[in-house]
């Protein structure tokens, strides 16, 4: 939980005017961390072909 906790602080430290991308990334690792965590190996592969389109589409 040591990584979802810096992934939080991060956010929380981010100012507001941040341009969208890199929120989105860091949106995106948020997830991914939380994804890890469930040691899901198929939720872990859903999610990083998610994050991949979603990363092409932005």
């Amino acid at each position: 939980m040591a990584a979802l906790d810096a992934v939080q602080q991060y956010f929380e430290d981010t100012p507001a005017n941040t341009e969208s991308d890199r929120l989105a990334e860091f949106d995106a690792v948020f997830h991914q961390t939380l994804v890890d965590a469930s040691k899901n190996e198929l939720l872990i592969a859903i999610s990083k072909m998610v994050t991949q389109a979603f990363s092409e589409f932005r």
